[in-house]
């Protein structure tokens, strides 16, 4: 704490314990909140200064019978005992408590962003202590990670050491980047791209989804390009994106059944009983002839 002074929090309900805090917020409203109430105000600038000004009064003024001022009191007794100031500004550290997600992160409520931890704690209830700057996690009251702050909804700060083996290999392995999979996604088909970059974009730790990526672009060695891009095309608009579910329906030959009774109405459309738009003229046309 500053100047080497804890602070210990009074008692509820017992306003004898800061009888002295009681009293002096009663003298603030006497003598300055009620001249400055009185005031007319044009931005928080001038209002500071008025404000100012009538604590420099107050403070300056001889206190009640005494024979100094608050001012002089503080210069004879208090000033000398004063050290420096430390060099980094006070901040208020709060306090919440989270259970380790099976993806080996926590959620900070008040931003919606989530930190990693070591994945050994996964199903552990941890204690983050953070301020403006930095989010601390603790477990037993023992440090397991440090993170910088950030404040992006529903974002990712993620160590490397975190992760498990596998996790970190998929990392180091060469060309498998967002751009890797959404090339390798284009050489098949435009539906089969927006269902890579709509796994990618989904609210996960990026890294996590290219093992999902992998096995998706890897369908097209078992059962052709033709066939995944056919089985991105149905579970686009389910909004069910997942490798089981494009899996089950190449596995169950769905893409085959629609595309088959696709071309079923296609052959009943040209049916020799179906009337042209010829048959449609108005008889008010000059040129028909119903013969």
């Amino acid at each position: 704490m500053h100047y080497n002074v804890s602070v210990t929090a009074a008692r509820i309900v017992k306003p004898r314990d800061k009888a002295s805090v009681e009293r002096h917020v009663g003298i603030a409203y006497q003598r300055i909140y009620s001249l400055v109430e009185q005031q007319q105000c044009y931005s928080l600038k001038d209002l500071n200064a008025k404000i100012m000004t009538h604590l420099n009064t107050l403070n300056n003024s001889p206190m009640q019978r005494k024979e100094h001022s608050r001012n002089e009191l503080f210069l004879q007794m208090e000033k000398p005992l004063l050290g420096l100031l430390p060099l980094d500004p006070f901040e208020i550290k709060h306090q919440a408590m989270a259970k380790v997600a099976r993806n080996y992160h926590v959620i900070l409520g008040e931003d919606w962003h989530l930190y990693s931890v070591p994945f050994q704690y996964i199903g552990k209830r941890v204690m983050l202590v953070y301020n403006q700057s930095t989010v601390e996690i603790y477990y037993q009251n023992n440090r397991i990670a440090l993170h910088e702050r950030n404040y992006q909804r529903h974002g990712y700060s993620t160590q490397e050491n975190h992760m498990p083996v596998k996790h970190q290999a998929v990392t180091q392995m060469r060309g498998y980047t967002p751009e890797y999979f959404l090339s390798q996604a284009q050489r098949i088909g435009p539906n089969t791209t927006q269902v890579i970059q709509k796994i990618i974009e989904a609210k996960f730790f990026t890294e996590q989804t290219f093992n999902t990526c992998l096995g998706i672009v890897r369908l097209q060695t078992k059962y052709t390009a033709e066939r995944l891009e056919k089985a991105c095309q149905i579970v686009l608009p389910t909004g069910h994106i997942t490798y089981r579910t494009i899996n089950t329906i190449l596995q169950n030959n769905r893409d085959k059944v629609i595309e088959s009774q696709t071309k079923n109405i296609t052959a009943e459309k040209q049916h020799g009983n179906i009337r042209g738009k010829e048959n449609y003229r108005t008889l008010f046309d000059d040129n028909y002839n119903p013969n």
